[in-house]
């Protein structure tokens, strides 16, 4: 909307003084110009000065205070409104080591669906969310029906942007933008055997995280101008939390950190990265005690197929290290997968 405001600028301004014969003939003398004695009439005088190339004006240049009226388009900022998105997503995941231990080992492929509602709502500063989730997903083994499982899931956390800053010269966009976030969050997730039967582990986790997105690896850059990214980048994220359960021995404190790093290739809404992660679990209540120390590697191919489907496959390893010598196991997963997204308001 237009807004209309007085200022009060410095300008320069000229000012033009016209000499009197008197003060032509002064100026005449003080630059070396001999004034005759005989020209008596004003006229005569005047003419000889104007021979002389004696100026009739003097040019001062003056600095005065001036008002004026400045019309500026002020931008309406809209007030931030709750948001709540809906998705699904459904795949195909082969596990190497579906059984998760380091011998009889058993290959197995595994369904997922799963549902989700989303919804975010301002709070605090600009850009500070609190978001709430719930969840539904069940899991299907080919041939461990025993490890089959349906899960709910529900979680509020609150997001605290931190800071962003431009990391590339002269340019102001979302994709040159590094961006530090801390959350805070609570999750609960109950585990019940195969078609929602009998109830086999509930899970409350409070956590606390620190993330930096989008570190410009390099100076290269893609995108049209306006929109520009960095076509390498970098995340790095920390995490701290407690796992409480209803089930004793499971009860653990663990740590997180994890590295990203992406690449934003020509093809059109095509992105690819990798992820590698190192977590740190202490059982507080496992007989005989309990330590876990797991390395995730993980790579990556999305695709956004259309506005609300997105399309990837990746390939991830898992190693996991234990104080508990017949918890120790590796495998490989690979999985397609589909994820499908709705934006109600």
């Amino acid at each position: 909307m237009p807004v209309k405001k007085t200022e009060q600028v410095t300008v320069t301004v000229e000012e033009k003084k016209n000499l009197t014969i008197e003060e032509r003939e002064a100026k005449a003398r003080a630059i070396g110009i001999v004034v005759p004695l005989g020209l008596r009439s004003t006229t005569a005088r005047r003419a000889y000065l104007n021979m002389r190339g004696v100026p009739s004006q003097i040019v001062t240049h003056v600095r005065k205070q001036k008002s004026r009226t400045v019309t500026t388009i002020v931008e309406k900022r809209e007030p931030r409104k709750t948001v709540v998105r809906g998705s699904a997503s459904g795949g195909y995941n082969y596990a190497s080591n579906a059984n998760q231990t380091n011998i009889d080992i058993i290959a197995d492929s595994i369904d997922s669906q799963n549902a989700n509602l989303l919804v975010l709502v301002p709070a605090g500063r600009e850009e500070d969310t609190v978001s709430f989730l719930l969840g539904s997903t069940d899991t299907r083994y080919a041939n461990l029906n025993s490890s089959s499982f349906d899960a709910l899931n529900g979680s509020i956390t609150y997001t605290r942007l931190l800071g962003r800053r431009q990391t590339a010269e002269g340019l102001n966009t979302g994709g040159t933008a590094t961006t530090d976030i801390l959350t805070v969050g609570l999750d609960g997730t109950s585990v019940y055997e195969s078609g929602f039967g009998a109830e086999e582990i509930a899970i409350a986790t409070p956590s606390i995280g620190w993330s930096r997105s989008n570190i410009g690896l390099g100076n290269n850059l893609c995108g049209a101008k306006g929109s520009e990214s960095y076509c390498y980048y970098a995340d790095v994220s920390v995490s701290l939390g407690e796992s409480l359960a209803d089930v004793q021995s499971q009860i653990n404190s663990w740590a997180v950190a994890q590295m990203t790093v992406g690449w934003r290739p020509p093809v059109k809404n095509l992105s690819v990265w990798a992820t590698g992660s190192m977590q740190g679990a202490v059982y507080s209540d496992f007989p005989g005690g309990r330590q876990d120390l797991i390395f995730i590697g993980t790579g990556n191919l999305s695709w956004l197929a259309a506005p609300n489907i997105t399309m990837s496959a990746g390939v991830k390893f898992t190693q996991q290290i234990s104080s508990q010598s017949d918890l120790d196991w590796n495998g490989f997963n690979l999985f397609p997968r589909v994820l499908f997204n709705m934006k109600f308001y």
